[in-house]
């Protein structure tokens, strides 16, 4: 009888820490998902301040009726000026590449010329 009741006490406290813990990792997990929600609202802010920045989009509007006071509004997307400089982007980035190698294979042959032992 006294080995069930320790039994059982120690289920509850096993129980018991479990949900502690599984209470401890959703909150974490709700941490998480808040902090990488932030982050994409934040990434969706800077794309689209940079293109209208660029002249990736642009809104108008007209009215519609004057006695009505409705106002239409669009959004345009240039598609052609993205593409251009996403373009832009990878041949800057291709070429910024391409120096960073050559001056790391330089400094790296610099660096085995001063550990080869002098002759």
């Amino acid at each position: 009888m006294g080995y069930s009741i320790v039994f059982r006490y120690v289920g509850f406290f096993a129980s018991t820490s479990r949900h502690l813990i599984g209470a401890g990792a959703r909150s974490c997990r709700d941490r998480v998902m808040k902090k990488l929600f932030g982050m994409l609202l934040l990434l969706l802010i800077c794309v689209v301040g940079i293109g209208f920045y660029r002249g990736w989009f642009s809104v108008s509007s007209h009215s519609i009726d004057a006695d009505s006071h409705k106002v239409d509004l669009n959004l345009t997307v240039d598609g052609d000026k993205v593409k251009a400089d996403a373009e832009t982007v990878k041949e800057k980035a291709v070429e910024l590449t391409g120096e960073a190698k050559q001056e790391a294979s330089k400094l790296g042959h610099q660096a085995k010329d001063k550990l080869k032992p002098n002759q």
